[in-house]
């Protein structure tokens, strides 16, 4: 039996480095969140432009902080991206977590039943 951790939940896709659009990814994932049942998890995964969300001194750090300290949305972004703009870990935001690919890990949450979303 699935617990509620292992509950699929939203996947944003975001690659757009666009400043609207980035505003635009936190209030979806905040949207979900505030109309959910508080066991849906959002993960934004970024790659491309849309990598500066998830940078540290990112206009966006204090929305991320927020949505993040709700615990039930995180960021992922794509290592390959990151290797691409020379980008570490340490550049990113703390509640981000690398994935080594963006395709990759969207396709898995998908084939594990989240629903998918790019705006």
């Amino acid at each position: 039996m699935r617990t509620d951790e292992q509950r699929p939940g939203l996947v944003i896709h975001a690659s757009s480095g666009e400043p609207d659009a980035l505003r635009a990814v936190l209030r979806y994932a905040a949207n979900f969140v505030a109309a959910g049942d508080g066991t849906r998890r959002v993960d934004v995964v970024v790659h491309g432009p849309a990598l500066d969300l998830v940078l540290a001194d990112s206009d966006l750090r204090e929305q991320v902080s927020e949505l993040h300290g709700a615990g039930l949305v995180m960021f992922s972004a794509c290592a390959n991206t990151m290797a691409g703009r020379g980008v570490t870990a340490g550049d990113l935001h703390p509640a981000t977590e690398v994935v080594p690919a963006a395709v990759v890990h969207l396709a898995q949450r998908q084939w594990d039943g989240w629903a998918y979303l790019r705006p």
